[in-house]
This record gives C-alpha cells, structure tokens and sequence, in this order.
C-alpha cells in the first residue's frame, strides 16, 4: 500500500515537473539561450577548422651525401691543392745560390717564403665538407621558414596577426631536426644524418615539397658560394702578387743598375710574372661539377627512405560547430530543469512551513 503511495507520489511529482516546466518556459528559453552564447562564443572556429579529425606521424627522412664517384669528379683539383700546399718554400729562391750576396739579410726574409698562391686559403672539396656546408645550410633555418611560407603548411589567415604567424612558424621549424650519429668504428667513414619532424596525415605531401625544396635551394647556395670564395680568394692573390711586385721594385731602387742584387732581384720579378700557379688552379677548378656541370650537390634528401611511426595518442576529434551548439542546448535545457525543481521544492518548504505556523 505504501509503495503505491510512493509510486503515486512519483507520477504526481513528474507531472509537477513537466507542468512547472511549460509554466516556466520563458525561464527554461532563457537559460537554454545562455547556454548556447556561451557555446558560440567559446568555440575556436580557426583551432577546430585545423585540428578536425588529425592523425599525427613521426617522420624520419635520410640525407645522404655525395656518392665516392661523384667525390673522384674533385680530384684534379684536390690533388692540386694537397701538392702545391706541401711546398713550403719559394721554388724560384732555390734557383738563386747567390742571393745572399745581397746586402742586408731582411732580403731573404722578405722573399724566402714568398708565393704566387697561399694554397692553405683553399679547401679541399670532399664528401665531409660538402656534408657539413649541407648542415649549416639547414641550422640557418632560412631556406626552411622560406618553404613553409611558399607552400603554406601554415596558413596566414588562421592567425590573427604577423607576429603570431612568424612565431608560429619559428615554432614548427624548432620541430624540424637534424639526428648525426658519428660512426668512429671505421676509419673515414661519414655519419648517418637523418632530418626528424612530425607530420600530419593531409600534409604529407606538403611536407615532401619542403623537403624538397630545401635540398634544391640548399645545394645552390652551396654552390655559389664555394664558387664566389673561390673567386675571391684567386683575385686576393694576384692583389697579393702585384703587391710583391711593387716591393720588389721599390727595392730595386737601392741598387744600380750594373749591380749584380738589381739583377737578381729583377730576375725573381720576372720568375713571380712568369709563374702559372694561379693559372693552373683556376684551370684545376674549372674540371670541379661546381664550374662544369649543372647536376650539382652537396649532400641529397632521401624521400624514399622515410618511415613514419603513428603516435599513440595522434587522434585528435573535436567537435563542430553543430554538435556542439546541441549539445550546450541540451546542457541548458537540464541546468533548467534543475533550476525549476529547486525553485519548486524551496517554494513547497516555504508553504508548509507557513501552514504550521
């Protein structure tokens, strides 16, 4: 009997309910409409637009240096530069047994080691330097923040600002990094080098492009500027050798003519005119791929050795816009519910407690 005074109660309590509801309606529209403001003015349309439904990827991309046949292609040139560079003495002085007989001993010290090129200014161009020009092209960052911009992995108009876009940019390429793994086991052998990111399903692609166009622009830069130093340091020598030149004569004028040190001294002037060294090293750089060949390169990026490792938590849903304005609808609809069941229920106690009285 009790249980259906209870069970009665209970049907009389929900029809309470739903009739303070309809009676309260404009109070339930209300709280119903907060709820879905708030919802409209917390969601992230641009955060949610790039993060829908995204699977995350570890990303490992091999870069291999220049093959042994490709590094043979700089052996003339090598070669030169090793040789010449073990000379340490002024071939032509050797030939003057009587240059001692000049007055004063500054003579020998000033000429001695006198030579048309300072070899030690010039690198010898192997798989190890070509390697490490390829390293510090990639820790400069440039070429990289250039390749986002230019294939938009990050878009400008999710940002609200340039700064925020460029720091965002900075951001994603401090995520882009170089693993060396030396290989001291064997004599000469070059280390294993692998560029490390992350990566999202639907940018693959793009990701490839940047790479890509990393290993091209890199390679160019490389290029030229092995070239322009070379330039560079051939026109400083012949500065190097005119400057001789103009001491020698200046010298010159301390003797007569008829003076076996004047003809001495002009002798070593014609030797040092005469004297091909530049010559031939231009000509031995000339044979390098960077003057005669348009392939090229300093080191390449492996596409097709990339592996990708699926992170574990790499799923990322979050909700639209739809679902979550029902969702906060229906939120609204229960906070109101509740708000009306405890206004009821405060109302009823206040009654009741006026009745005793």
């Amino acid at each position: 009997m009790t249980s259906k005074k209870k069970l009665k109660k209970n049907e009389i309590d929900l029809a309470d309910l739903l009739i303070n509801i309809l009676e309260n309606k404009f109070k339930v529209f209300i709280i119903i409409t907060i709820s879905i403001l708030i919802s409209l003015f917390t969601y992230d349309d641009k955060n949610n637009n790039h993060q829908n439904l995204t699977t995350l990827f570890n990303a490992e991309t091999k870069v291999k240096p220049i093959s042994t046949f490709e590094e043979f292609k700089y052996e003339t040139y090598n070669s030169y530069i090793i040789h010449n560079n073990a000379q340490n003495k002024f071939y032509a002085v050797n030939d003057y047994k009587n240059l001692s007989s000049l007055e004063g001993p500054y003579i020998l010290r000033e000429f001695y080691n006198f030579k048309n090129v300072d070899y030690s200014s010039f690198k010898i161009i192997n798989r190890r330097y070509l390697l490490n020009l390829f390293i510090e092209k990639f820790n400069e960052e440039i070429i990289l923040i250039n390749g986002i911009k230019k294939f938009q992995l990050l878009k400008r108009e999710n940002f609200e600002s340039n700064r925020e876009y460029e720091n965002a940019i900075l951001k994603l390429v401090s995520k882009i990094k170089l693993k060396i793994i030396e290989n001291p086991n064997t004599e000469g052998d070059m280390p294993s080098i692998h560029i490390t990111y992350q990566i999202e399903n639907e940018n693959k692609d793009l990701w490839y492009q940047l790479l890509k166009n990393f290993e091209e622009n890199a390679n160019l830069e490389i290029k030229n500027f092995i070239d322009e130093t070379f330039d560079k340091i051939i026109r400083n020598q012949y500065k190097l050798t005119q400057y001789k030149i103009e001491d020698l004569e200046i010298l010159k004028q301390s003797f007569s003519e008829d003076n076996k040190s004047f003809k001495e001294l002009e002798d070593i002037k014609k030797y040092i005119l005469e004297k091909k060294d530049v010559e031939r090293l231009v000509k031995a750089f000339n044979t390098t791929p960077i003057k005669n060949s348009n392939d090229f390169y300093a080191a390449k990026i492996s596409l097709e050795t990339t592996k990708f490792n699926k992170l574990p938590s790499a799923s990322k849903i979050e909700l639209d816009k739809k679902t979550r304005l029902i969702l906060w609808g229906v939120l609204g609809l229960i906070i109101s519910i509740i708000y009306i069941s405890l206004e009821n229920t405060i109302k009823r106690r206040r009654r009741g407690l006026e009745l005793i009285s």
